[in-house]
């Protein structure tokens, strides 16, 4: 049982490794079982193609997202129970957090699958941690959760959090691990961001 997990890992780390490198279109399953070390076979076991075995990445990365912020942020919570002093309290905690999974939890080959995703066409793959802050936002700024500003304001703010990941080499100067101090002056920019955008928000 334990291999049969290992098998599963490795197939996914391989997986993720491939689709950053060449995309989803320049990778194939038995390159990626080959490179794994398993029987071609497993993929179509464990996951039931290569369009499974993408998704389950991305599933698993949201899956984690959930369970990493779940401690301190309701998903659930009804945002109009709260003043918007409050709400804009909440969207620093959102930012903070997120800022805490992307710089400690999220390889550079999946972040390089999401930039990928993004680009994609027909989005299929919207983090519930992203549409957690646009629901937050709707509430600050009383509009719809589709609206076209709010879906803009959320993507600037999580430009911001995500910029040094994206530029990595530019942001580090060639290192590879964003330490403590980093992780700090990352969160301190955000909420500067976020102050602007909420300036004018009152009660």
């Amino acid at each position: 049982m334990k291999s049969e997990a290992n098998s599963k890992e490795r197939i996914l780390a391989v997986a993720a490794k491939l689709f950053a490198e060449k995309g989803y279109d320049g990778v194939g399953v038995r390159e990626i079982c080959a490179k794994a070390g398993v029987n071609v076979s497993m993929v179509s076991y464990y996951f039931g193609g290569k369009e499974e075995l993408y998704n389950a990445l991305l599933d698993d990365l949201n899956a984690r997202s959930a369970t990493f912020l779940a401690p301190y942020l309701d998903f659930n919570i009804d945002l109009y129970q709260l003043s918007k002093t409050e709400v804009v309290q909440l969207l620093e905690q959102v930012a903070d957090k997120v800022v805490d999974f992307i710089y400690t939890q999220v390889s550079q080959d999946l972040l390089t699958i999401l930039l990928h995703e993004q680009q994609s066409p027909k989005i299929s793959f919207i983090p519930d941690g992203f549409l957690f802050m646009r629901r937050v936002m709707a509430r600050l700024f009383d509009k719809a959760i589709e609206d076209r500003e709010i879906c803009l304001k959320a993507v600037f703010a999580l430009s911001n959090i995500n910029a040094p990941r994206v530029m990595l080499h530019f942001a580090l100067n060639g290192q590879q691990k964003f330490s403590s101090e980093d992780i700090l002056f990352i969160k301190q920019h955000v909420r500067q961001y976020l102050h602007f955008l909420t300036k004018d928000v009152h009660d």
